[in-house]
């Protein structure tokens, strides 16, 4: 995980937010609504602007910072950081939505506790090499707790996410054009590149060092 930026707001969404007719929608929610409340009442505005939200992030979860191509919307859905069933005034709130493959978010559900993607430093994560799993990087972050926290509850290192970063880093080791090795990792994981950077693997060009090379007869 990588910290992100909020996208801005599409004025047409924020016109429809704003409106009298959701204002009063949102006056009316019952406390702790049951979670299909608004696929019930057709107040699903997230989904209209889901392609708008994964594009901020380049198409990334904010999570497992793994992208997903566009369209594939089994696995693009928009995370409500506050879930929206304990949180109904803040259901319709742009700011409130986050690019998230389903899984994770089905993991994530109601649970509060989990770090913000947008204001963690960017020392919190690390990647451990060659295990491929995520851990803490700064043990001393009073955000640690939570960024633990996070890894496990949201299962960030389950077997298919550590084997594909695993095959993303094979595939930008082995790549001989390292322009587009590295164009390539960094749209599909841009935490797995600044990682392999930072520990030395590559410089910040994408250029192997002798560690890369090393890492590659490994993998």
């Amino acid at each position: 995980m990588r910290p992100v930026k909020q996208g801005v707001e599409p004025p047409d969404y924020a016109i429809r937010r704003n409106s009298q007719e959701i204002t009063d929608y949102l006056a009316n929610l019952p406390p702790n609504p049951p979670s299909d409340q608004w696929a019930k009442d057709n107040k699903q505005l997230w989904q209209d602007v889901r392609d708008d939200v994964w594009a901020w992030n380049e198409d990334r979860c904010v999570y497992s910072d793994i992208y997903c191509t566009p369209g594939a919307n089994g696995i693009r859905s928009v995370d409500h950081f506050l879930p929206k069933t304990l949180f109904p005034q803040q259901s319709l709130d742009w700011d409130n939505y986050l690019p998230c493959q389903t899984a994770i978010n089905r993991y994530k559900d109601t649970t509060l506790g989990f770090v913000d993607p947008r204001t963690i430093p960017p020392t919190l994560f690390k990647l451990v090499v060659p295990k491929m799993a995520t851990a803490i990087a700064d043990t001393t972050s009073p955000l640690a707790d939570a960024g633990q926290t996070t890894i496990k509850n949201l299962r960030l290192d389950r077997g298919n996410l550590i084997e594909g970063r695993r095959m993303l880093i094979k595939n930008f080791l082995k790549e001989l054009d390292r322009q587009k090795a590295t164009i390539l990792l960094k749209q599909h994981s841009r935490f797995l590149f600044d990682e392999l950077a930072r520990q030395g693997f590559c410089d910040d060009s994408g250029q192997l060092t002798a560690r890369g090379l090393l890492l590659l007869s490994t993998l």
